[in-house]
């Protein structure tokens, strides 16, 4: 009796990188707390290895639960991303450049400039 081939299943380069930058972090953010000289910045150090901690697991239990093939990138020559979040950042960023702008503007001309 032959038996069915399984595929592999393997982490992506994204799920990998992101386990191993999270498990940097809360390592990192773990020897500061160890070494911190007040206990309110010890409390946040070890809040965000808490964190990063939690990163790993996640990414982990992603990788266990979605399936062996990868989605695809493209669906009907469109890619495979959802495009709302990225429109509005650009938007967003339109905005908050302008206003930068402007803000600069208003604190450079002196204000017997802006008085007409």
């Amino acid at each position: 009796m032959s038996q069915a081939a399984i595929p592999s299943k393997r982490m992506t380069f994204g799920e990998g990188g992101s386990a191993l930058a999270f498990a940097a972090g809360a390592t990192l953010c773990l020897y500061v707390a160890i070494n911190a000289y007040r206990p309110a910045y010890a409390f946040h150090a070890y809040l965000f290895t808490a964190a990063g901690v939690a990163g790993v697991f996640a990414v982990i239990k992603y990788f266990r639960e979605r399936d062996a093939a990868l989605p695809p990138l493209t669906i009907d020559g469109k890619p495979n991303y959802n495009m709302g979040p990225v429109k509005f950042a650009t938007v967003a960023a339109m905005f908050w450049g302008y206003d930068d702008v402007e803000g600069a503007v208003l604190r450079i001309l002196p204000d017997d400039d802006l008085q007409g």
